[in-house]
């Protein structure tokens, strides 16, 4: 949600599901996935506000992301993204300045 109360919405790449990982709740009729890190950073990246960097970063930590994995990622969120592709290159050209330079 924002901070005014909507709902946020992205289009992931198509293959998403298939890169989650499968949390085991030993549940007969469900499977809860998370998306992989590189996804969550993603996910981010649209918004970008300072929550989303704090939370960008810990991710990037925490799981050691590599520059290279990051970036071939975007290039499949850009495909479908829906919204301004140039404010979104923008975007993540900053979180790459904060993450890697």
């Amino acid at each position: 949600m924002n901070k005014e109360g909507g709902i946020v919405t992205q289009t992931m790449p198509e293959d998403y599901a298939e890169k989650a990982d499968t949390l085991d709740l030993r549940l007969k009729h469900i499977k809860v996935r998370i998306l992989n890190p590189v996804d969550i950073i993603l996910t981010k990246v649209g918004r970008c506000n300072r929550k989303d960097i704090d939370d960008i970063l810990k991710i990037a930590k925490k799981y050691k992301i590599e520059k290279q994995d990051l970036m071939n990622r975007f290039d499949e969120y850009l495909k479908s993204y829906d919204g301004s592709k140039n404010a979104l290159k923008g975007n993540f050209r900053h979180v790459c300045e904060i993450l890697y330079e």
